[in-house]
C-alpha cells in the first residue's frame, strides 16, 4: 500500500493529511462511503460508528456556530420586525387620537360661534360647557393675565375663556381681549 498521506483541500483552504484528520492512509483500514460527506468542508468521511457525519472537530463546531449564527440573525429580525410593527401602531394610535382632537376642537368651535359673543364678552357657566362635551384641555394657547396673577385665558380660535370664578367662564373675542389688557 502507499505510504504517502493523501492531503485532502477543505472548502475553508486549510489542508488535512491522511490519518491525522481522520482520513485514513489506505483505503484497507477503514472504507468510504461515496454518499457520506462532511456538511461543512464537503470531505469524503469515513463509515466509523464513532465519526458523526464531520471530518474532524473544527468542521463541526463550525458547522453548529454557523447554524447558530443564523439562528441569531434571524431572530434579531424577527425582533426589529416586530419593534417595528409596534412603533406602525403608536403611530396610528397617535394619528386617530389627532384627528378625534382636531374633529373635537372644531366641534367646539360651532359651539362657541353659536353662542353669538359679543364685544364685552359672554358669561358661560362651567355646567353648560360640560353638556355641551367641551373639552377646556384643548385650548389652542394659553396666555397670562398682566393684571391679575395666576390667572390664564385660554385661545380656542377666534375665542379666549377667562374664568371668572369656580362656576363661570367669561368668553371673548380674541380682538376684543387683546384690548382689554387682562
Amino acid at each position: 500500500m502507499n505510504k504517502n498521506k493523501i492531503a485532502v483541500l477543505t472548502g475553508s483552504g486549510e489542508a488535512f493529511n491522511g490519518g491525522v484528520s481522520g482520513v485514513p492512509e489506505s483505503s484497507d483500514k477503514s472504507s468510504f462511503s461515496l454518499g457520506k460527506r462532511c456538511p461543512q468542508c464537503s470531505v469524503p468521511v469515513p463509515d466509523k460508528p464513532s465519526n458523526k457525519s464531520y471530518c474532524n472537530n473544527r468542521c463541526r463546531d463550525d458547522f453548529f456556530n454557523n447554524l447558530k449564527k443564523e439562528e441569531r440573525q434571524k431572530l434579531e429580525k424577527l425582533k426589529l420586525m416586530t419593534d417595528i410593527q409596534q412603533e406602525e401602531n403608536h403611530l396610528q394610535e397617535v394619528r386617530s387620537k389627532s384627528q378625534e382632537i382636531i374633529r373635537k376642537k372644531e366641534e367646539m368651535m360651532m359651539h362657541l360661534k353659536a353662542l353669538e359673543v359679543p364685544p364685552e364678552g359672554k358669561k358661560v357657566d362651567v355646567n353648560y360647557l360640560n353638556q355641551i362635551d367641551f373639552e377646556i384641555q384643548y385650548y389652542d394657547n394659553l396666555i397670562a393675565s398682566k393684571k391679575y396673577p395666576r390667572k390664564h385665558i385660554a385661545e380656542y380660535g377666534d375665542f379666549g375663556l377667562f374664568w371668572i370664578d369656580t362656576y363661570e367662564i367669561l368668553i371673548i373675542n380674541k380682538n376684543d381681549y387683546l384690548l382689554w389688557e387682562l
